[in-house]
């Protein structure tokens, strides 16, 4: 697996075109965002990531991105929440 240093330094060079990390992030963004009202249950969170396919989720609340839910998030209230 490649560091996070060497894909910047991979798109930090041209091959015969623009370089691929100068260009705006809204030519490489995700569009189609499925995000988790902050009201929302986390059972309906963990369905949404496993219909999506995705570890993550931005909860929103009136609009505006609040947070991000992740898989580590859940497991991590999941364990808290076990009698020790």
């Amino acid at each position: 697996m490649r560091s996070w240093r060497e894909v910047w330094r991979a798109l930090k060079s041209p091959v015969g075109r623009r370089a691929e990390g100068d260009r705006p992030v809204a030519e490489v963004m995700s569009k189609d965002v499925a995000a988790v009202g902050a009201d929302e249950t986390v059972e309906r969170a963990i369905q949404l990531m496993v219909k999506r396919k995705v570890h993550r989720l931005p909860v929103v609340d009136r609009g505006k991105v609040v947070g991000v839910l992740t898989r580590g998030d859940i497991l991590k209230g999941f364990f808290r929440s076990l009698p020790e």
